[in-house]
C-alpha cells in the first residue's frame, strides 16, 4: 500500500518545487528591475542636482533677496497640507502683511530658517 501512494507524493512534491523555482525567478526578475529603476532614478536626481548647481552659479549674481524683490516671487519650502493653505489665501487674495521670524535655523545649513507668515483677508 505505501508503494502505491508514493508515486503521487513523488508528483507532488516535484510539483511543489517546480512552484517554488518559478517564484524564485520571479523574485529575481523584480530584484533585477528593482535595482535598475533605483539606478535609473539615481541618474535623474544626480541629473536635476547638476542642472539646480548650474542654474543657481548663473543666477548667483543677484542675492536671493535682490531676486524677491525684483521679481516678487520668494520660493518657500512646505508641507503639502500647508501648500493648500497658501492656494486658498491665494484664491482670496489675502495680502501678506507680516513675517514673524520663528527663530532657530532648519537642517543642516543655519542660512535657512523659518517664519511665520502673517496674512490680513482679501476685499
Amino acid at each position: 500500500m505505501t508503494e502505491r501512494h508514493l508515486p503521487g507524493v513523488g508528483w507532488i512534491l516535484k510539483s511543489v518545487e517546480g512552484r517554488i523555482e518559478q517564484w524564485r525567478r520571479e523574485v529575481a526578475a523584480r530584484e533585477t528591475e528593482v535595482e535598475a529603476n533605483r539606478e535609473r532614478l539615481w541618474e535623474e536626481a544626480m541629473k536635476r542636482e547638476r542642472l539646480f548647481a548650474s542654474a543657481s552659479r548663473e543666477e548667483s549674481v543677484q542675492s536671493p533677496s535682490e531676486a524677491a524683490e525684483e521679481r516678487k516671487v520668494v520660493f518657500v519650502i512646505h508641507t503639502a497640507e500647508m501648500a493648500k493653505a497658501l492656494d486658498a489665501l491665494a484664491r482670496e487674495k489675502a495680502t501678506l502683511t507680516e513675517v514673524v521670524p520663528a527663530g532657530g535655523g532648519f537642517g543642516a545649513s543655519s542660512e535657512v530658517d523659518g517664519s511665520w507668515l502673517v496674512f490680513e483677508a482679501g476685499e
